[in-house]
């Protein structure tokens, strides 16, 4: 197919709200021309009871639309939490012993957590052994 036959992507943001999933269309002025799709990895929190979220009148993109924020952290769940992967049921420092908490219909967004933590935790490790064996990462031997 010659590439001016190929149609272009449309713009889609994809916002999650509990254990929804929003696809909205993004109109091409607020990317500048450019058509992308933003979309953040499942997280803890999305399970949570205690996440809530407040507008980010700041905000430079889609995805910091939206301050996270709980109990545990008043002011902003951390990045490493919230974007990084980082599994709060363990602790983290700063949390005053406050943990995540399981909101009632939660189960499949923490299913989704875990399934991506585990695919990260995966490509860490076939990394370290690439890296033990001498090989350049993400090549196969």
């Amino acid at each position: 197919m010659p590439p001016e036959a190929v149609r272009p992507v449309e713009p889609w943001l994809v916002e999650h709200f509990g254990d929804r999933a929003v696809r909205r269309a993004i109109p091409e002025d607020d990317l500048g021309g450019v058509w992308r799709t933003m979309r953040r990895r499942p997280n803890i929190c999305d399970a949570c009871v205690r996440l809530q979220k407040r507008s980010n009148p700041g905000a430079q993109t889609s995805l910091d639309r939206w301050i996270p924020y709980c109990d545990a952290f008043p002011e902003r769940v951390p990045d490493e939490i919230y974007r990084g992967g980082f599994d709060h049921r363990n602790p983290y420092e700063g949390d005053r012993g406050i943990r995540f908490e399981m909101r009632p219909g939660g189960e499949r967004m923490l299913a989704a957590y875990e399934s991506s933590l585990a695919r990260k935790q995966a490509r860490a490790a076939q990394a370290r052994q690439a890296e033990q064996d001498g090989e350049e990462p993400g090549q196969g031997g």
